[in-house]
């Protein structure tokens, strides 16, 4: 397992461990500790963006396509179960998904 893609699973499960616990924390920092996380994760993330963004030729519209990989990244974590796949392999497929919807 790559150095990124440690980093990725650590930071998929603990965006998923802060949503699970709410017990005495404020809406607020659940909130801004769930946010810090998905940023964390969009940061790890950036490289493969640009990868996929340029492969399917979407260069003239690079905002439309980074947000459509952020949904896809949302979508990702919503949807991810650990023990069938790890999270690189889940939102890879995601984002391609993501992409090409936007390419046509």
């Amino acid at each position: 397992m790559s150095k990124t893609t440690a980093a990725l699973e650590a930071a998929v499960a603990e965006l998923v461990r802060i949503r699970a616990d709410s017990e005495g924390v404020s809406p607020a920092r659940k909130r801004l500790q769930t946010d810090r996380a998905f940023a964390r994760i969009l940061r790890i993330l950036a490289p493969r963006f640009r990868h996929f963004i340029r492969q399917y030729g979407l260069g003239n519209h690079w905002d439309d396509a980074e947000q459509c990989c952020a949904i896809a990244v949302h979508r990702a974590v919503e949807a991810y179960e650990p023990e069938k796949a790890q999270f690189t392999t889940f939102v890879n497929w995601q984002i391609r998904g993501e992409l090409q919807s936007l390419r046509f």
